[in-house]
Formats: structure tokens, C-alpha cells, sequence
């Protein structure tokens, strides 16, 4: 076994599907990989939807696991017990896989030396379309990752809808995902990654980029509206704080600071846009000024909702 992509998922079933058919369709050998589905106490249909799956690839390595405590890094940490091979791959359970996605991120690990980690590209796929008003600078909102033409190293953290790790390295310095990190349920949380990521560069290890492994991030209606990014703005500020607190070190009047500093850079920004009604600027700027004010709230009062 060469190589184990994991989907961790949790009620996402009428995306799991397609994530799944394209991890089927590499471009490698079915011998060498296996597919491990992490089913994060959902309660749709994904056990059926993987079942059914598994039924009609018989001749694949497809694993179902249950994981009944909530929470993706959770989620994350169980794949790495799972995995059979020494590089776990991970895409998220509404992504499409590029046919070569296997084999490009295989091959960063035998091409170079001291290899923990490798990110590849994250291409969107709005399926339903796209308001107007959505452009290209929202793209980071969902994850989308086309940072160089070619393989870099990156001296800080991956995407997490399509990266993979060298379970070598990671068991022997006992490195997880942190639980405090990272989605939970509906809770749009993110951040586990970085702090992966940093812990495997603060050992001296490296971590490259390779825009030849790619995916498509399915982005459905309910996700190209105000309301998602304003939701996605505010929830991912309390993984913000949390890196700065408790992994860098940070005081809570340095986040202060930080908080204010940015909020009044961005306020500027916002009413030179204001003026000059430029509206798809005006919503961007709001958002980061939201996610300031959301960090200066909690070194006030603690957690936000």
C-alpha cells in the first residue's frame, strides 16, 4: 500500500458520492491505495451512500469507519490510526479529485528529502453558478489554494481540502490535529491544519506545494450568499484566537492591538470604497472588519457564538 486517501465526512452524503467515484477514477494502480471514509456521527444517509459504494467496487480498498465523537480534527486524528500506508492523503468530502491527484502527491514524497506534509491546488466548482458580486477576491472563503505555477516549498500552512502527510514522521513526533481546532457539526471552525503544519516546520521538516495535485471544491447555492460569508467570517475567528493565544504565545493585549490596528486599516479601506460606491469591496472590507472586531470581542468577553 502506497498511499490511504481519507473523506472525513459528517452529513454531507449527496456530495460523498461524487468525492468518492473520483478517487476511484486515479490514474494508479488499485493495489496501491486505499479509500477510508471517517463517518463523524452523521445522521443522513452517508453510512447507505458508502455502503452502496463499497458494494459496487468490490475490487477497491474501501474502508467505512465510524467515529462517533464530533469534530473534524477528531475526525483527522482516527484516519491517521486507520491508514495502512505511510502517506495519508486527505480531501474534503465535497471535493472532486483530479485524476493524477494520487500520484502527483505521491510523488513529492520520493522526488525530495525531509517531506511531512504537501499541498496541492484547490480549484472551485460553483455547480449552481455564482451571484455576480462573487469575484475572485471571496475565492479564499472557500478554500481555494492556486498559489504558484510550480512545486514550491511553503514555509507555512496548507489548504486543508487537499493536502497529505508522511505518517512516519508524524507518528514518530506524536503529532495531532488539535481538538480545540477545526469544524464541528455546523460550527464553521477552522485552523487544525495550521497548527499541524507549524509543529512539523518547528521540527525542521519540510512542506511543499504541488499545483499538479488538484481538486474542485463543490460549491453549492446555499454557499454564494451573504449570510455563509458573514457566518464563515465570524465562526473562524475563535480558531484565530486560539493559535494566538495558545500556540504562539500571544498576550491578550498584543491580540488587542492586533484586533484594533486591523480593524481601523480595513475601516479606512472601507470608507474610500463607501465613497466611491465600489459595493463588491464594500462587502469584503465588512468582512474583515467583522472578523477584527469579532477577535477584539473575544479577548474581551471570551468566546463569541
Amino acid at each position: 500500500m502506497k498511499i490511504s486517501a481519507a473523506i472525513c465526512t459528517y452529513n454531507r452524503a449527496k456530495f460523498l458520492e461524487k468525492s468518492l467515484t473520483s478517487l476511484i477514477k486515479q490514474n494508479f494502480d488499485k493495489n496501491d491505495y486505499e479509500i477510508i471514509v471517517i463517518d463523524n456521527n452523521s445522521n443522513d444517509n452517508t453510512k447507505e451512500v458508502v455502503n452502496k459504494f463499497m458494494e459496487t467496487y468490490k475490487d477497491f480498498n474501501i474502508r467505512y469507519v465510524f467515529e462517533p465523537v464530533q469534530g473534524l480534527s477528531i475526525a483527522r486524528n482516527r484516519a491517521i490510526k486507520e491508514a495502512k500506508s505511510n502517506i495519508l492523503l486527505f480531501i474534503d468530502d465535497d471535493a472532486i479529485a483530479d485524476e493524477n491527484l494520487l500520484k502527483e502527491h505521491l510523488r513529492i514524497y520520493n522526488e525530495f528529502e525531509n517531506v511531512s506534509c504537501v499541498g496541492g491546488k484547490i480549484l472551485l466548482d460553483f455547480v449552481d453558478g455564482k451571484p455576480a458580486w462573487l469575484d475572485e477576491k471571496f475565492y479564499k472563503f472557500y478554500s481555494y489554494f492556486n498559489i504558484s505555477y510550480k512545486i514550491i516549498e511553503l514555509k507555512t500552512s496548507v489548504y486543508g481540502a487537499n493536502f497529505s502527510i508522511n505518517l512516519i514522521i508524524v507518528k514518530e513526533k506524536n503529532i495531532k490535529f488539535d481538538k480545540s481546532l477545526g469544524r464541528n457539526g455546523n460550527i464553521l471552525n477552522g485552523g487544525e491544519e495550521v497548527l499541524f503544519c507549524e509543529t512539523l516546520i518547528k521540527y525542521g521538516f519540510k512542506i511543499y506545494y504541488n499545483p499538479y495535485a488538484v481538486v474542485y471544491h463543490i460549491i453549492s447555492r446555499d454557499r454564494t450568499n451573504y449570510k455563509y460569508l458573514i457566518n464563515i467570517a465570524k465562526q473562524g475567528v475563535s480558531s484565530y484566537f486560539y493559535y494566538l493565544y495558545k500556540f504562539q504565545k500571544r498576550s491578550k493585549i498584543y491580540i488587542i492591538f492586533l484586533s484594533l490596528y486591523n480593524l481601523a486599516i480595513y475601516l479606512l479601506s472601507f470608507l474610500k470604497n463607501l465613497l466611491l460606491f465600489k459595493k463588491n469591496n464594500i462587502f469584503y472590507l465588512y468582512l474583515y472588519m467583522l472578523r477584527f472586531f469579532c477577535l477584539f470581542k473575544i479577548c474581551l468577553k471570551g468566546e463569541i457564538k
